[in-house]
C-alpha cells in the first residue's frame, strides 16, 4: 500500500483509531493507519468478512490477527505492506 501524503485516520476501524490516538506524532498515526488498512486489504484477499475484523495490538505491539491467521505488518517512509 503506497502511503498517500494524507492518510486519513478515518479509514480506521475505531477499535484500530484507539490504539494510536494518544500518538502525537503525525508520522507515526500515518505510518499506523497506512500499516493497518495494508493488513486489512490482504484479509480481505483471504475473505471479505476478514477486511472487517480489526488488526489490534498484542502484549509487544505486535499486531494481532484473526485466528487462524498468521501475518505481519512492515513499514518506511512510504510504503506500508502486509502478508
Amino acid at each position: 500500500y503506497e502511503i498517500p501524503k494524507a492518510t486519513s485516520e478515518s479509514l480506521l476501524l475505531p477499535e484500530e483509531a484507539q490504539l494510536i490516538a494518544g500518538s502525537t506524532s503525525p508520522e507515526r498515526r500515518q505510518n499506523f493507519t497506512a500499516g493497518r488498512i495494508a493488513a486489512r486489504r490482504a484479509l480481505s484477499q483471504i475473505s471479505p468478512d476478514l477486511g472487517a475484523i480489526p488488526v489490534l495490538r498484542g502484549e509487544s505491539n505486535q499486531p494481532v490477527f484473526p485466528p487462524n491467521v498468521r501475518g505481519s505488518i512492515s513499514h518506511c517512509d512510504n510504503l506500508a505492506c502486509a502478508v
